[in-house]
C-alpha cells in the first residue's frame, strides 16, 4: 500500500482503506483456497486457503488489523508477524488489480 501522507506530514493518520473486488475480478473459493480470474486482463491466479480467506474477508468490508487478528486467532501465530503477511498479501493482490480501494460513498 502507498503510505499516508497525512502521516509523513506528522497528522494523525486516516482510517484504515476498506478494499474491494473490482467488477472485472471473478472468484471461485474451494476448501484448498480460490482461483481469481481478472477478464480484463487475461489473468488467472490460484491462491492457497489463507489468501482465500483474507480475500474473502475484505470483500466483506472487514479491515486488514481485523483480519489479521483473526489469522493470529485461528492460526496461533504472533499478531505482528499477521499483520506483514495481510499488509504484503494484500500489496499484491492490489498490484494485481484484483483488489481496488473501496468508494466512500459505495456500499458494496
Amino acid at each position: 500500500m502507498l503510505m499516508n501522507s497525512d502521516r509523513a506530514e506528522g497528522r494523525a493518520p486516516a482510517e484504515p482503506e476498506l478494499l474491494k473486488v473490482p467488477e472485472h475480478v471473478r472468484t471461485t473459493h474451494g476448501a484448498d483456497g480460490a482461483t481469481v480470474l481478472d477478464i480484463v486482463h487475461g489473468q488467472m491466479f490460484r491462491l492457497n486457503f489463507v489468501g482465500s480467506m483474507i480475500l474473502e474477508l475484505s470483500k466483506q468490508g472487514i479491515g486488514q488489523p481485523e483480519i489479521a487478528e483473526q489469522l493470529a486467532r485461528e492460526f496461533r501465530i504472533e499478531r505482528i508477524a499477521a499483520e506483514a503477511d495481510v499488509r504484503e498479501f494484500v500489496e499484491t493482490l492490489e498490484r494485481h488489480h484484483l483488489l481496488v480501494a473501496r468508494d466512500s460513498d459505495s456500499l458494496s
